[in-house]
């Protein structure tokens, strides 16, 4: 039952969302399985020890306070990872690429480079997970997300270097 409830959940995936001769989109969605799974710890753990210290003859008057400190970071994580998302942004109309970042659906900064100083998209690996990088003229490298499990980053990278007419590191 848990998988299937997993199942619904929308894709992780890195996607590009808009891929047009003037402008790419590419979208890094909230870690979906991973927030939700946080989200639904920390849930039943208050509830199941709610009933637990509430059926102890002793312990009626549970405070909620102590209940709320240990399940109320799960909680947070979890929202934070179903709210976090990055968008990177290539377009030829304005000669710039920009990446926004939102961490708990607040936009944490976006960084915009000239749309010539990207030379290449390509894909980090580390310990079976991957990272989709931009790497600069200058050797600058600015990391799309962080290293996950999550697919999409080769498709992502390829349609990266078709629009910038490269074909990944030299």
């Amino acid at each position: 039952m848990a998988y299937s409830l997993l199942a619904m959940l929308p894709s992780s995936a890195i996607q590009v969302v808009e891929n047009s001769r003037a402008r790419l989109i590419v979208w890094n969605p909230p870690y979906y399985s991973l927030g939700a799974a946080f989200v639904v710890l920390g849930l039943v753990t208050f509830v199941v020890l709610l009933l637990v210290g509430r059926s102890q003859p002793a312990r009626r008057s549970l405070r909620l306070g102590p209940l709320v400190l240990m399940t109320g970071p799960f909680v947070a994580v979890g929202f934070g990872l179903l709210t976090s998302q990055t968008v990177v942004t290539f377009s030829r109309d304005a000669d710039e690429v920009s990446v926004q970042d939102r961490f708990f659906g607040v936009s944490s900064g976006t960084v915009k480079v000239p749309l010539g100083d990207v030379r290449f998209a390509t894909v980090e690996t580390s310990r079976g997970s991957r990272k989709l990088v931009l790497v600069c003229q200058s050797g600058r490298a600015i990391g799309i997300g962080v290293f996950s499990s999550q697919g999409g980053q080769y498709a992502a990278a390829n349609a990266i270097n078709d629009f910038l007419g490269t074909h990944g590191s030299p």
